[in-house]
C-alpha cells in the first residue's frame, strides 16, 4: 500500500551475512559495514610557489619541490614527480575498501545499497588478533615492515572501522519490499 510512497521506519539494521574483509577473513557477528584504511610509508612531493615583483611591473615566479616520507592512503606514482631520482616509491599492494554486509536490512526491508553506504557512523576496531601472512599485529593495526616506531620506504599499515547493527532511523521510498533513496519531484533527496 506505500509502494512507491515516501516511508519512514526506526528499527535494528543488520546484514544477512556480516561484512567479511576478503583480504584479512576479519569479520563480527552483525557487522553492517567494514572499512579497511591502507596507508603506505612513501615519498610525497610538496610543491611550492615565491613570486617576486620585478622592476617595471611584470612578476617572477619560482617553484620549488621538496620530498618527503610520510603515510598517505593513495599510492603516489614517483615517475611523475618533478624529480624523481632517489624517490621512487614501490607499488602498493593492497588498497583501502568499504565492505558491506549482504542484504542489509531493516525490519522486513531490504536497504538499497546506495542507503547503506550513508551509513557512515563507523567505530574504530581497536583489537585485532590473526595478521594475513606478512603482517603483524602491533596494537590497533596489522603492519608489513621492521618497526611501526621507525617507518621505512615500503612499510604497509592496516586499520579497520565499523559500523555493527544498531538502531536507525530511515525515511526512504518503498519499492516493493525494498528501501531506495526517496527523490521528491525536483529530484532532490
Amino acid at each position: 500500500q506505500n509502494n512507491a510512497k515516501l516511508v519512514y521506519l526506526t528499527g535494528t539494521v543488520t546484514g544477512t551475512t556480516p561484512a567479511i574483509d576478503p583480504w584479512s577473513g576479519l569479520s563480527a557477528t552483525g557487522l553492517v559495514r567494514l572499512q579497511r584504511k591502507v596507508e603506505m610509508y612513501q615519498w610525497l612531493e610538496r610543491e611550492s610557489e615565491t613570486k617576486s615583483n620585478n622592476v617595471g611591473g611584470s612578476q617572477t615566479s619560482q617553484k620549488t619541490y621538496t620530498y618527503v616520507l610520510d603515510w598517505s592512503e593513495s599510492p603516489k606514482n614517483s615517475v611523475q614527480f618533478k624529480i624523481p631520482a632517489g624517490h621512487q616509491n614501490p607499488v602498493m599492494p593492497l588498497r583501502s575498501q568499504a565492505i558491506d554486509a549482504n542484504q542489509v536490512k531493516i525490519g522486513a526491508f531490504t536497504l538499497d545499497k546506495s542507503l547503506v553506504q550513508d551509513l557512515n557512523n563507523f567505530e574504530s576496531i581497536q583489537t585485532l588478533t590473526k595478521a594475513p601472512a606478512g603482517y603483524s599485529v602491533q596494537g590497533n593495526m596489522f603492519y608489513k615492515g621492521a618497526n611501526p616506531d621507525q617507518p621505512s620506504l615500503g612499510d604497509i599499515r592496516v586499520t579497520y572501522s565499523a559500523i555493527a547493527a544498531q538502531t536507525y532511523s530511515i525515511a526512504a521510498q518503498q519499492n516493493g519490499n525494498t528501501l531506495v533513496t526517496y527523490h521528491d519531484a525536483k529530484n532532490d533527496r
